[in-house]
This record gives structure tokens, sequence and C-alpha cells, in this order.
């Protein structure tokens, strides 16, 4: 069954902080500008991480996994003291600082901390943990597009796993992608934000300034509503032209369905999906 949406839409549009109630702390989208600070391998390594349906991965002949929930996997795999491990619990703590400006992110072996230093001086304790991982799980997925980049929705469909073998074949995947990346080169030399604030400079006469400061998600709304309404105005003139068999091209002004963009990112896969 697909996951619905979690976070308002016009949260999301207007860029505005979205309120996380389930932990009692306000979640910042961050700017492109910010996301920089970051880069793309990490923003996509993390949020990975964080929404991955662990429980589905299908392993033939593992059973016992069904015993843990989706939250205590996550932390099995980002407490393991491998490098790989160890780069992806990196990852994670950038984007906390990022999304949690007014809180001071930790990562423990049992919850994820976010402190909030009070006028009085005290100290509150905020904690996302097996409580409330799944709601923080599906507001990355909304606010960071991971439908669009994963090409999917996110579902749960629980299966019988052990983690250690999860782990196993989370981690060949990684080495045969770092084995890719030493023939094709680092992912940050590619970039889907790049490319996408570029071509809307050019296309709608933009200042790069401003496409900087515009959310994730803003940057991808308005690249496929720029793609929709490009596809819908040649299609229009080549028909009035006198060309014959041409599918209709959709209404540039519907709504933009998530994961609607998935063939139009494949050919930066390796550059940002970490599968």
């Amino acid at each position: 069954m697909a996951r619905a949406a979690t976070v308002n839409k016009l949260f999301l549009l207007t860029k505005t902080d979205i309120p996380f109630n389930e932990a009692q702390v306000i979640i910042h989208q961050p700017s492109i500008k910010e996301l920089s600070l970051i880069g793309e391998t990490a923003l996509l390594t993390s949020c990975d991480a964080i929404t991955r349906n662990y429980k589905a991965l299908n392993i033939d002949g593992v059973e016992e996994l069904d015993k843990l929930s989706n939250f205590e996997i996550f932390m099995l795999i980002i407490n393991q003291k491998t490098e790989q491990n160890k780069f992806i619990r990196e990852c994670i703590s950038k984007l906390l600082f990022l999304i949690f400006p007014i809180y001071k992110p930790a990562i423990t072996p049992r919850a994820l901390i976010l402190q909030e230093h009070c006028d009085d001086g005290k100290n509150i304790m905020h904690m996302i943990d097996v409580t409330n991982f799944d709601i923080f799980s599906n507001i990355i997925w909304d606010m960071f597009c991971m439908a669009e980049l994963k090409g999917q929705s996110k579902e749960y469909n629980p299966a019988g796993d052990r983690a250690r073998a999860i782990i196993a074949k989370i981690e060949e995947g990684r080495r045969k992608r770092e084995k890719l990346r030493g023939k094709e080169g680092s992912n940050e030399t590619k970039s889907i934000f790049a490319r996408y604030m570029s071509v809307l400079a050019v296309g709608e006469h933009k200042d790069l300034n401003e496409l900087a400061n515009y959310s994730m998600y803003q940057l991808f709304e308005e690249f496929k509503r720029f793609q929709m309404k490009e596809e819908f105005d040649y299609t229009f003139q080549a028909k009035l032209a006198g060309a014959t068999n041409m599918k209709d091209a959709d209404d540039w002004m519907d709504d933009i369905q998530p994961g609607s963009r998935k063939k139009e990112i494949q050919g930066d896969d390796k550059a940002l999906t970490i599968a």
C-alpha cells in the first residue's frame, strides 16, 4: 500500500518550518544554498538511511527481523563501527544540524537527541525514537522529494530478515557503488540542483541567487512545472503548424504527482541515488 503524504503541501511550497509535534520540535526546510554546505552525496545518503524501509528487503532463508522495528534496525546500522556506517552516521549528523538549527543534535545508541537551550538557562531534551521515528521518516521523505529521487512510493511490507544479513546486503551494494565511483569520478561532480537552477535561470529568466534560496521541494516543483509548460507549448505549436499523430501533452496546470519525475532524474542516478 502506497504511503500517503505526511506534510501539508503549503508548508512545502512556502518553505515554512514544519511542526514535528510528536517530538515537540520544529523542522527547518533548508535552502539549496544551505544544503550546499553538506553536499548532495551527504544529503541523499542521510535521507536514504532515514527513509529506507529496511524490513522490506527480501533475503531468502533469513528470519527473525520481524521482531525489530524499522527504527531499531536503523539504529543498529548507524551504530555499527564499519567505515561505511561511520560515513552514514556523519552524513545524518550533518543533516540534523541543518534541519534543527535551534537545537543541539546528538546521535546516541538508543535515540536521536535534540537539546533545546531555554532562556531561563535550562535545557530540554527532545527525542526521536521508536515512538515517532516513522513520522520523522515520512516528513524527510516528503521534504526532500524522495519519491521523485527513488521513483517509487514508500511502502511498508514487513519481511522476515536478520539485521546482520541486511547490513551485509546494504554494504555489498555500497562496495559496488564505490567501485563504480572510482571509474566515473566523484558524485559531487554531478549536481541535479546545479542543473535545475541553471535551466530555470535561463528558461524563466531568473537570478541564480534567487533560486539558491529555494528549498529542495520548491526547486523540484518549479522545475517540473517548467518542463510541463514547455512540453505543452511545444505540442500546441506543433499542432498549429499541421503536425499530426502527436500525443496531447498533459495540462501543465494539473497537480504534480509524487514520483512523476522518475524518468527525468534517472540520468543522474549514479550521482544522487543511494540504493
